[in-house]
C-alpha cells in the first residue's frame, strides 16, 4: 500500500472506528483518498465516528427492565382485550341483526335494531383500529410514547400547567394499581376448588384486560380531539418525539405555540354529506323490512350505512380510522355470511319424506330393494362375539321410572330417534311418519297430542303412547329460514368467540361466570329480550302444560330434539327437571345464564349425542351426559339424524326389528355391521 492510501486509510480508522481492509484495484493494489469517497458516496454509507456510536440495544432492554416488563404484559392484555371485545362487539352486532331478522311486523325494536347495528359496527371497527395502534404503542420503545403524547397534548389544552410527569403518573396508577386491586377482589371469591393464587392471577388477569380498555378509550377520545386541533396535533407530535423510557417520569420541556389551520367548514360539509347519506340507507332498509324482508338486501344495507357512517367520522377527524376498520368490516362480512351459509346448509333437503326405518308392520317393510348394499332386514341385537361392544347408549332407556318394567314398556334410543325424526315430517304427513315408524312393534299405539305447523320456529310434535305410559315432546330442528335466525340469535356470539379462541385462547383466559356474563347482558338482549324469548318461553310453557296432563293420567313426560331441537330440549329438560335427549346438539355452557339454567340440572337429565366429525355440538360447550360416535365422513352428513340412527343401528341393532336398508345403505354395508 502506498504511504498516501496508508494515511487516508489510519486517518478514517482513526475518525469512524472502521477498520478498511485494502482490495486491489485492477493491476494496482493502491487505495487513493479520491477512491475511498468515490466508493462512499456510491454505496451512500454514513459513517459514523466511533465515539457517537448508539448503546448496544441489550444495555437498553436491561437499563430500562421495568419498562421492558411493562412492554411484555401489555401486548398481552391488549392482544387479549382486543381478540375479546371484537369477538363480543361482532357476536352481539351479529345477535342484533337475526333478532331483527326474527321478528315479521315492523315495530320500535326493528328500528332501533336496524339503527344500532352500524353504529355497533362502527365503534366496533373504530376500537379495532385504536386498539391495535396501541398495542404497536406498547410494544414501542419507549412504551406508550404515542398514548402520553397524545395524553398530555389533549389535556394541555384546558389544563396549560399539565405535563408528560402527570401524564405519567396516571399511566402507571392504571397499569400498576388497576389489576391488583381486581386481583385483590377476586380473592374471597370461592369459585370450585380454585386455590388463592389461581384466583388472584385469574383477577390480575381481569384487572389487565380492563387495564387495556382503560388506555384504549382515552386514547381514542384524545385521538379524536388532536384529529381536528391542528395546534394540539402539532404538540403531540413535537411530544412523541421527545417523550422518555417510562419509569424516568420525564418532564418534556417542548412545546408549540402555533400551527397550521385547516379549513374546519370544508370537513363539516363532508361530515353532514355522508350522514345524510346514511339516513337515506336506514330509510330504505326499513321500507325494505316492511314491504319485502328480503335477507341480502338488508344486510347490504347496513354495511352501506356503516360505510357512510365511516366516511363521515373520517371527514370529521381524518387520521382516526386506518386499513384495520375495512378489514374489520370485511371481516364481520364473511363470518356473518360464513355462519348463515353454515347454518342453512345443515337444513334437510326439502324433498319427499322418507322415515328413517319401517315398523315391521308398516307398509313397504321386507320389500326387495335394488340396492341395499347385503345389509340385512333384521339385526334385532349384536351377538356375543361381536368385533365392537356397541354404544353404551343403546342399553339406556326412557320413560317408565318402573326398574322393573319389560323392555316392551321402556322407550330406546332408536325409538327416540324415529320420535324425533317424525318433528321433520310436513304437519300433514306426522302421524303417516309416526305410523311408518311405529307399526308392528310394542308402540304402535300412539297419540298425536300437538302437531304444531311447519312455519313455527322450534316446531313441536307431542306423541303419547299408552302402552308405555310415557308422553314425548319431540322438537324440531333446524328447517326453516326462521329456525337459522334463531339458531344464529342464540349461538352467533360464543361462535364468534370460539373462531377467535384458534387465535388467542379468549375462552380459557377469562373466568367462565364471566363470560356467561356478558353473554347474558349484551345489548341486543337488552332491546330483544321479549322478542328473543318469545319462542323460548313458548316452548316452556306448552312443555309444562304436557307435563302436567300427563302427571295427572299416572304418565311421565320427555324431551327430544335434534341440532337446534336438541339445544331447546336441553333447556327444557334442565328447567322442568325431565328426561332429555339431544342428537347433534349445540351447547348450552356459556348459554346458562342467559337461559336461566343451572349447570347441575342439566346433568342430571339431559343426554347428547355427539358424531366425531359433526361441528355443531362443538359450538358451546356441552353440558350433561355426553355419548360420543363414530362418524369420519363430510360435515353435513354427520350432523345427519339418519345418519347417526345408521351408526346405531349398525353396531347395536334395533330391539324392535325395524327395517333400516332403504336409507342405511347408502353408508353401510354388510362388511361394516356389527355382527
Amino acid at each position: 500500500m502506498a504511504p498516501q492510501a496508508r494515511t487516508v486509510a489510519a486517518d478514517l480508522e482513526n475518525r469512524s472506528g472502521v477498520h478498511i481492509v485494502p482490495t486491489p484495484t485492477g493491476t494496482d493494489s493502491e487505495v487513493t483518498e479520491s477512491s475511498l469517497a468515490d466508493s462512499t458516496k456510491d454505496s451512500k454509507s454514513i459513517i459514523v465516528p466511533k465515539d457517537e456510536l448508539p448503546p448496544h440495544p441489550d444495555d437498553i432492554i436491561h437499563k430500562f427492565w421495568y419498562e421492558t416488563l411493562v412492554r411484555l404484559r401489555m401486548t398481552f392484555f391488549v392482544l387479549l382485550s382486543l381478540l375479546l371485545m371484537l369477538a363480543l362487539s361482532l357476536g352481539m352486532a351479529m345477535q342484533m341483526f337475526f333478532s331483527v331478522m326474527v321478528i315479521k311486523a315492523m315495530s320500535a325494536k326493528v328500528v332501533f335494531g336496524i339503527i344500532l347495528v352500524p353504529l355497533q359496527l362502527l365503534v366496533s371497527a373504530v376500537m379495532v383500529d385504536e386498539m391495535i395502534d396501541v398495542g404497536l404503542d406498547a410494544m414501542d420503545l419507549p412504551t406508550f410514547g404515542l398514548f402520553r403524547a397524545s395524553m398530555t397534548a389533549s389535556l394541555r389544552s384546558f389544563f396549560p400547567s399539565w405535563n408528560t410527569r402527570k401524564t405519567e403518573i396516571c399511566l402507571l396508577v392504571i397499569l400498576e394499581v388497576f389489576p391488583v386491586t381486581v386481583g385483590l377482589i377476586c380473592l374471597p371469591e370461592h369459585q370450585g376448588h380454585m386455590s388463592w393464587y389461581t384466583r388472584f392471577l385469574m383477577g390480575y388477569i381481569i384487572g389487565g384486560v380492563l387495564s387495556a380498555y382503560v388506555i384504549s378509550v382515552v386514547y381514542v377520545l384524545s385521538h379524536i380531539y388532536v384529529g381536528h386541533n391542528p395546534l394540539t396535533e402539532a404538540r403531540m407530535n413535537v411530544l412523541w418525539h421527545n417523550m422518555g423510557n417510562l419509569g424516568e417520569l420525564k418532564h418534556v420541556q417542548h412545546d408549540v405555540l402555533e400551527a397550521d389551520s385547516d379549513d374546519v367548514s370544508v370537513r363539516w360539509k363532508g361530515c353532514v354529506s355522508f350522514l345524510l347519506a346514511a339516513v337515506c340507507c336506514v330509510i330504505c332498509i326499513l321500507l325494505t323490512f316492511l314491504f319485502w324482508k328480503n335477507f341480502v338486501f338488508m344486510f347490504t344495507g347496513l354495511m352501506l350505512t356503516t360505510v357512510f357512517l365511516a366516511l363521515a367520522l373520517t371527514a370529521y377527524a381524518p387520521k382516526l380510522l386506518g386499513k384495520a376498520f375495512w378489514l374489520t368490516l370485511v371481516f364481520f362480512v364473511l363470518l356473518t355470511a360464513g355462519l348463515t351459509i353454515g347454518t342453512t346448509a345443515t337444513m334437510p333437503e326439502k324433498k319427499n319424506f322418507i322415515p328413517t326405518a319401517l315398523g315391521p308392520g308398516a307398509s313397504g317393510y321386507g320389500a326387495n330393494l335394488s340396492d341395499d348394499n347385503g345389509l340385512p332386514l333384521q339385526f334385532l341385537q349384536r351377538p356375543t362375539g361381536a368385533t365392537q361392544p356397541g354404544y353404551p347408549i343403546c342399553s339406556m332407556s326412557w320413560g317408565t321410572p318402573n326398574t322393573t318394567a319389560s323392555a316392551a314398556q321402556k322407550l330406546n334410543i332408536f325409538d327416540l330417534a324415529m320420535l324425533t325424526k317424525a318433528s321433520y315430517a310436513p304437519e300433514s304427513l306426522t302421524e303417516w311418519a309416526l305410523g311408518a315408524m311405529l307399526n308392528g312393534t310394542d308402540l304402535e299405539e300412539f297419540e298425536v297430542i300437538e302437531n304444531q305447523p311447519d312455519d313455527k320456529i322450534g316446531r313441536l310434535v307431542v306423541i303419547e303412547l299408552p302402552k308405555q305410559k310415557v308422553r314425548v315432546m319431540a322438537v324440531r330442528g333446524t328447517a326453516i329460514v326462521g329456525d337459522v335466525y334463531a339458531d344464529l340469535q342464540i349461538y352467533c356470539a360464543i361462535a364468534v368467540l370460539q373462531f377467535m379462541g384458534h387465535v388467542v385462547p379468549v375462552l380459557k383466559a377469562m373466568p367462565t361466570n364471566m363470560m356467561q356474563g356478558l353473554l347474558k347482558s349484551s345489548p341486543a338482549r337488552a332491546i330483544f329480550d321479549s322478542v328473543d324469548n318469545r319462542f323460548l318461553k313458548e316452548l316452556q310453557g306448552h312443555a309444562e302444560m304436557h307435563k302436567k296432563q300427563a302427571a295427572e293420567k299416572g304418565f311421565s313426560f320427555l324431551v327430544t330434539g335434534h341440532s337446534l331441537g336438541g339445544a331447546l330440549a336441553g333447556i327444557v329438560s334442565a328447567k322442568l327437571g325431565v328426561e332429555g335427549l339431544g342428537v347433534s346438539a349445540p351447547g348450552l355452557r356459556y348459554q346458562l345464564d342467559r337461559m336461566e339454567l343451572i349447570a347441575s340440572d342439566l346433568q342430571h337429565g339431559f343426554t347428547e349425542i355427539e358424531p366425531t366429525n359433526d361441528l355443531v355440538p362443538k359450538i358451546d360447550e356441552q353440558r350433561g351426559m355426553v355419548s360420543w360416535i363414530k362418524c369420519d365422513i363430510s360435515l353435513l352428513s354427520c350432523h345427519s339424524l339418519v345418519k347417526t340412527t345408521c351408526e346405531l343401528w349398525s353396531q347395536c341393532g334395533d330391539p324392535r326389528g325395524r327395517d333400516y336398508r332403504r336409507l342405511c345403505s347408502q353408508w353401510y354395508s354388510q362388511a361394516e355391521m356389527n355382527m
